[in-house]
């Protein structure tokens, strides 16, 4: 191996590390937000989206299972219980649209009607739901697709409880509990597909040091922030994935 290939790769690992680290932080801190730090800059260093889906995947159940370990008796089963029936039944065709569509036009509707939403809330503007069971069934499906074929399974969710001002403790550990269970059906059906090989399952494990890291920062500074900080923080991520996943299909 060259030096010039021994540098790049150096860079790369350096640049992974932090990247996991910050993700982590942000993602300890507000429940959801990973995936909008590490997706962007890894699809970028790798150029395989394919690959960095999965792996992403991987390192959000890890969190999720971290969340839940340490705010389990805030979780709250039954009243999220048709967000996670459809979200299950979204993933199989998030799962196709990654392995066989070009997911431009998928990015580019879904960056707008985050977006959307998003700034609406920050404004003060929320939806009155006369069916929660409907609207959770919906965003869980909604929420199953994204999470398989974009690595954007919270962001529907994370919207839909902040429409519903659920408090910050209920909002993390039920976001922790849906989101761990469809990102291990995720994992199980890109196992199935060959999209996490030997080699994604080392890479997992190269980086998890600065993800336990970055999770323990996250939680100290977690309990820190006031229920008025935690929702402007969730709709700033919110918007800032909207805004990524729409610029990213346009570049």
């Amino acid at each position: 191996m060259s030096w010039r290939c021994i540098i790049i790769n150096f860079f790369n690992i350096i640049v992974t590390s932090l990247l996991i680290l910050a993700a982590a932080v942000v993602h300890g801190v507000a429940g959801f937000g990973f995936p909008l730090i590490v997706v962007p800059v890894l699809s970028m260093l790798t150029g395989d989206i394919k690959t960095v889906v999965p792996f992403v995947a991987a390192n959000c159940f890890i969190i999720d299972l971290f969340i839940l370990f340490n705010m389990k008796k805030h979780v709250e089963v039954r009243s999220i219980l048709p967000l996670i029936i459809s979200g299950i039944i979204g993933i199989p065709f998030g799962l196709y649209i990654l392995t066989t569509i070009n997911v431009k036009l998928l990015k580019i509707a879904v960056g707008v009607i985050i977006v959307f939403f998003g700034l609406a809330m920050l404004k003060g503007l929320s939806i009155k739901v006369r069916n929660e069971n409907r609207a959770l069934a919906f965003t869980g499906f909604f929420s199953g697709l994204l999470n398989s074929s974009l690595s954007l399974g919270r962001p529907p969710v994370a919207l839909f409880f902040s429409n519903q001002n659920i408090g910050k403790d209920k909002f993390i550990a039920n976001l922790a509990i849906y989101a761990g269970i469809l990102d291990f059906i995720s994992i199980v059906l890109f196992l199935w597909r060959g999209l996490i090989n030997k080699q994604g399952v080392e890479n997992i494990l190269e980086f998890l040091p600065m993800l336990i890291i970055g999770l323990f920062i996250g939680k100290r500074l977690s309990s820190r922030v006031s229920q008025k900080v935690f929702r402007g923080i969730v709709i700033a991520i919110i918007v800032s994935m909207g805004m990524y996943t729409f610029l990213s299909a346009l570049i």
